[in-house]
């Protein structure tokens, strides 16, 4: 009994380590993720102090507040979206409409940040108001093999 006691005090610092690196590694790709936002941020700031707005025109300012543009942003997509004509493209002519209608929007001023995965199908960008938002071109729906995440 005596052996067992060091044996469990040792298996629970291991554990405890593990855990810290593991935190660790999470907690680090998010600072370097944040920092990256920081930076975009800044350079964005930089334009809008030099009179340029995102889209690089100059001109003044937006009068819409950042929950006008958010609305805007939802409205463009969810038109696009309802539309039955979207249901019937292939996916390279969604990527397509997508890429254009997110683009758009972010030389617009409206989005920032727009990047695609290729692996998930998915267009993600920052709304104005700093929320992340994204478009999922491929629809998952139909897949049994996937499994539902919490």
């Amino acid at each position: 009994m005596k052996k067992i006691k060091p044996l469990v005090f040792i298996v629970i610092i291991l554990a405890f380590i593990m855990i810290l690196l593991f935190v660790r590694t999470a907690y680090g790709n998010m600072t370097v993720q944040g920092n990256q936002s920081a930076e975009a941020k800044t350079e964005m700031g930089d334009e809008k102090m030099s009179g340029e707005t995102p889209g690089g025109n100059t001109g003044t300012e937006s009068s819409e507040s950042a929950e006008e543009k958010v609305a805007a942003v939802d409205k463009k997509m969810n038109d696009v979206l309802a539309g039955d004509e979207y249901n019937e493209m292939s996916l390279p002519e969604r990527k397509e409409l997508a890429s254009d209608l997110l683009s758009q929007l972010e030389r617009d001023g409206y989005i920032t940040g727009l990047l695609y995965d290729d692996d998930s199908f998915t267009y993600s960008f920052e709304y104005a108001d700093g929320t992340l938002g994204g478009w999922r071109i491929k629809d998952f729906s139909d897949q049994d093999d996937l499994l539902p995440m919490n």
